[in-house]
């Protein structure tokens, strides 16, 4: 083959190639493009767009909220809490043992150790009572005075509107306003071996007078010996009936110091 007829076919080929990529070309349907994504806007929670509802707020404590209550020196909120926590320690386990181990807590605030004392002091309970005697071992001042009172104070009432008494000659007013009465006899022999060494002379004024006025009701027990270590007006330790009115053994609705 020449080469004339070379380049012939070479033509040929060439001119074949270019139909073919032509026709192709025309056949392939166009590409659409893609379609846009749809954005999801976080922000909107309804078709109208409104902003998402906040998230519901935690839970209540009441535990928490009373601690604050206790502390707060609003007398009628702390009254009304003494007796919903009165009536709770009363009727659940578990909320008792919270209270004996708030008294007992070193650590705590002094009004919610003193809350707690006279709501475990208030009913007959052998633990609650015990954990009152125990925070009392290593009390001092108005803590002590406090919490000896608690022992002493009346146990038998059903009635848990007991902390918001009217004024009466064995009726005391407390650091945190409670108005409960210091009435009836401490018959367990280790309650009142806690309180007795708090008769002795070295003890603060005040103490001393706290555990004559809870114990008065107990000197027919040998151990009290109320007469032997001397009455709260007697033996230096102060009569308040001048300036308060009280009988000798009351302070009657007087704070307690």
């Amino acid at each position: 083959m020449n080469k004339g007829a070379i380049a012939a076919v070479i033509l040929v080929v060439v001119g074949a190639l270019i139909w073919l990529v032509s026709a192709s070309q025309k056949q392939a349907p166009d590409l659409a493009p893609p379609a846009p994504s749809k954005r999801i806007d976080i922000s909107e929670s309804g078709p109208e767009g409104k902003p998402p509802k906040p998230p519901p707020p935690p839970p209540k404590d009441p535990w928490r909220d009373g601690l604050a209550i206790a502390t707060s020196g609003h007398v009628e909120k702390i009254r009304k809490l003494a007796m919903e926590w009165r009536r709770n320690a009363r009727e659940d386990a578990a909320f008792l043992l919270r209270l004996i181990n708030t008294v007992k807590d070193p650590t705590g605030a002094l009004e919610v150790r003193e809350l707690s004392g006279f709501i475990l002091g208030s009913f007959q309970n052998k633990e609650g009572l015990a954990a009152v005697a125990d925070a009392l071992s290593s009390a001092t001042g108005s803590l002590a005075r406090v919490l000896i009172l608690a022992l002493g104070s009346e146990k038998l009432s059903d009635d848990n509107d007991i902390f918001s008494l009217a004024e009466g000659q064995r009726v005391v007013r407390t650091p945190i306003g409670l108005s409960v009465e210091i009435r009836g006899r401490v018959v367990d022999a280790e309650l009142r071996g806690r309180m007795i060494p708090r008769l002795k002379s070295t003890e603060s004024t005040e103490v001393r007078f706290a555990a004559a006025f809870a114990l008065s009701d107990s000197t027919e027990f040998a151990d009290a010996e109320i007469e032997k270590r001397g009455r709260p007006q007697e033996n230096g330790v102060v009569d308040r009936r001048n300036d308060a009115g009280h009988t000798p053994h009351g302070f009657g609705t007087h704070r307690v110091p």
